[in-house]
């Protein structure tokens, strides 16, 4: 990954992308299941969307890159599964335990890894942003966590 502040604002979106693939799929091969997935499909969109609005405060240099903060293996290692999932998600059939285990995952990764931590802004305005995207996900992690527990599916 390169250690410039829109390579990674553009990873970090396209990463929001290929997690709303993810989801979609499953709204697909999950009938039951479909507007939940659609819902969380969309809210990456969203999610990729903040992500973008930032370029041009990156660009004019109030958001800033922690580059201390960017561990290159963890993201790339982070890039690939996403990938797998997807390739996973459209390929096999996977039961529906499985799409949850891997979304849970997924939002957990974002969470433990930080990846909204990147950046540092000099407006409040902009620390919304990324607060509001840390937010988001931890709230997609309690969603799953719930659909998880009402669909009887439990992790091992």
């Amino acid at each position: 990954m390169a250690k410039e502040p829109l390579e990674a604002i553009k990873l970090l979106a396209e990463n929001e992308m290929v997690i709303s693939r993810i989801y979609k799929v499953f709204s697909e091969k999950f009938p039951e299941y479909h507007d939940f997935w659609e819902t969380m499909a969309a809210e990456e969109v969203q999610h990729a969307d903040m992500i973008r609005s930032v370029v041009p405060e990156v660009k004019e240099g109030t958001v800033r890159f922690k580059e201390q903060r960017l561990d290159e293996t963890s993201v790339g290692m982070f890039r690939d599964y996403l990938k797998f999932s997807l390739a996973r998600a459209r390929e096999q059939d996977i039961p529906l335990k499985d799409a949850f285990e891997t979304a849970l995952a997924i939002e957990h990764d974002l969470i433990e890894r930080s990846f909204f931590d990147l950046f540092e802004a000099d407006t409040a305005e902009l620390m919304l942003v990324f607060e509001g995207l840390a937010s988001s996900t931890r709230e997609h992690h309690r969603r799953l966590v719930q659909a998880i527990e009402n669909s009887g599916q439990s992790p091992d």
